[in-house]
């Protein structure tokens, strides 16, 4: 009885337990969300899933992932959504179906598209107004997905785009692509700051943009170079600075005490006047320009140009700046040395690499009566140059001018009379007609026929009377020398008995030989590539014995483009014996005895 009692008061715990278990609630099979939404760059989002059975998540998508895919009872797992690759809204689908009644809950995706925008992540940059050439640039980073451009103002000649700048890659559809774009920028002069604003965009002009930066760059205020001494020893320092000088000038040391450096001097100033006189009309311009408040701009113009005349005295007469190392157009403080009346700019380092202009701050220096700018690595003249009237001398030699600049003619320089341009070989090429090189230099586009050679290059020279210096020495000249024939065709009128003088006797007047260079003293044509016969008119030339022709005009070398040799076939054995000359009218000393008498003495 008693076991009975037992198994039947178990058997009544175990449905009382049953009945327990019964009457627990069923969970529902949901998420806690039935939508989300995106923004264009993806992301993640959790999603809340109530569940009593096995489930697992899924989607049809390739740009939305669910982690974890699968889970038992409720749970989270999290919708993953790739950044969009398209303009436009684009949706999908997350299905989580129970397992055990393949029950389904759908969560709906959506995610916003890409708006066109161009980003830049600085709004300002300040630079400094100098810097070394290496550390003038700044780097700014766009964040963009449409093809931009980057529009600098047209006034604005000191920034540029770096041609080392990356193009924008849109590799993912219009999902924005970061690009870094340098600029870099020029030294400034100007003692107050100078501004741009740089835009960004899109070569299509007619797609809207989200967001659309700008760049403001502001450079700082240089120190002030002012018209008198001190503002000359200000510019000689910068431009030592910019061309890296090797050999610095000591700023402890009295100007007059500068290397290189000659000041003009009281004892000079009748000379001053006559050379400010010369500059008159741009001196006046610069009057006009002087601030509100200077003594100077109420004066008239003698006043004026006198006390201009006065100011030079200790001023910069001369300077000369030798060896150094610059990758760059001459220096912008050039333009302040107004008073000088000779500047030499010589030797720069692996000059013969260099393709350089000389720039437009040259320009200003419309004063100057002597300009050398050598071995510096020049293949063109700024256009401006034509602005320095006053020049009587120029020498450009050992640079790598590959044609004679357009710019230097008699009109051009009304006063020039001297010119050096020798030496403009970047490499030496003996045989011109056994060479693939290019790029020489030397002149050797200035040569094509005959007839262009004649008309086109020797025409400038021959036919510029003033001239009494021309050195083209070892370039790479090639074809004959006009004869007398071709000069005449060029207007070149012949000797007449009213340019005998005292140093010109009837029997060379009565050759009959046309008048080209009379005046000519140094004349270098030698070591290019020169071929055929001297005409007479350098022959019998007067001033001949002064251009020493053994050396600097007979002399040749190599071959040119088509395989001629270089020599003159009818060089006089000696100025006293032209017996070898054909066509010859006697010796050198026969036409001008006089020459023999000197020599004799």
């Amino acid at each position: 009885m008693r076991t009975y009692r037992i198994v039947f008061l178990c058997m009544a715990a175990a449905l009382i337990a049953s009945a327990c278990n019964n009457m627990q609630p069923e969970i529902p099979f949901e998420t806690g969300d039935s939508e989300l939404m995106f923004g264009a760059v993806g992301g993640r989002q959790s999603v809340k899933v109530s569940a009593d059975g096995e489930w697992v998540a899924s989607s049809g998508e390739p740009w939305i992932t669910i982690s974890p895919a699968n889970g038992r009872g409720s749970g989270s797992c999290s919708v993953i959504v790739d950044s969009s690759l398209v303009l436009t809204e684009r949706s999908g689908r997350v299905n989580i179906r129970k397992i055990d009644n393949d029950e389904v809950v759908s969560i709906d995706v959506r995610q916003e598209g890409f708006e066109y925008s161009i980003a830049v992540d600085k709004e300002k940059v300040s630079v400094p107004e100098y810097d070394a050439l290496d550390n003038r640039y700044f780097d700014v980073k766009v964040k963009s997905n449409i093809p931009f451009d980057v529009k600098i103002p047209d006034n604005v000649s000191w920034l540029a785009l770096d041609k080392s700048n990356q193009e924008l890659e849109l590799d993912r559809g219009v999902r924005p692509r970061d690009v870094r774009v340098r600029f870099r920028w020029t030294v400034s002069s100007l003692p107050e700051e100078r501004t741009a604003e740089i835009q960004f965009l899109p070569k299509d002009q007619s797609a809207v943009l989200s967001r659309h930066d700008f760049l403001t760059v502001v450079q700082g205020a240089a120190e002030e170079i002012t018209q008198d001494r001190r503002g000359d020893s200000l510019a000689v320092l910068g431009i030592s600075r910019s061309l890296g000088l090797w050999v610095e000038f000591d700023s402890s040391l009295p100007m007059n005490r500068w290397t290189g450096i000659v000041l003009w001097n009281a004892d000079n100033i009748d000379y001053i006047r006559e050379f400010v006189a010369a500059d008159r009309e741009h001196l006046l311009e610069d009057q006009k320009n002087l601030k509100q408040g200077n003594p100077l701009r109420d004066l008239n113009e003698t006043e004026y140009l006198e006390a201009v005349a006065q100011s030079y005295v200790g001023r910069v007469r001369s300077a000369s700046f030798m060896m150094f190392t610059t990758r760059e157009e001459l220096p912008v403080e050039v333009q302040y040395l107004r008073a000088a009346e000779s500047l030499k700019i010589l030797s720069n380092a692996n000059a013969y690499l260099r393709n350089l202009t000389t720039g437009k701050a040259l320009n200003n220096l419309t004063q100057l009566r002597r300009l050398t700018v050598g071995a510096y690595g020049l293949t063109e003249l700024d256009g401006g140059i034509t602005a320095l009237k006053n020049l009587e001398y120029v020498d450009f030699a050992s640079n790598n001018f590959q044609t004679f600049p357009n710019v230097l003619t008699p009109d051009n320089f009304p006063n020039l009379h001297a010119i050096v341009f020798n030496a403009n070989q970047r490499r030496l090429v003996y045989d011109l007609s056994n060479t693939s090189a290019s790029d020489l230099g030397g002149f050797i586009d200035n040569t094509g026929t005959e007839t262009d050679n004649i008309n086109v290059f020797w025409k400038r020279f021959l036919t510029w009377e003033k001239l009494d210096t021309l050195i083209l020495s070892v370039n790479y000249l090639q074809g004959k020398i006009p004869d007398d024939e071709a000069v005449r065709k060029l207007g070149i009128p012949d000797y007449t008995m009213a340019d005998r003088g005292d140093s010109l006797t009837v029997d060379f007047i009565n050759l009959g030989l046309p008048r080209v260079m009379p005046k000519m003293k140094r004349f270098a044509i030698n070591y290019n590539r020169i071929y055929g016969e001297l005409p007479m008119w350098i022959l019998y030339h007067p001033n001949l014995d002064y251009w020493m022709p053994e050396t600097f005009i007979y002399s040749q070398e190599g071959t040119d483009r088509s395989g001629n040799r270089a020599e003159f076939t009818n060089t006089p054995i000696s100025p006293s014996n032209y017996s070898n000359v054909p066509g010859n009218k006697g010796s050198y000393y026969d036409i001008h005895p006089y020459k023999l008498e000197k020599l004799q003495k």
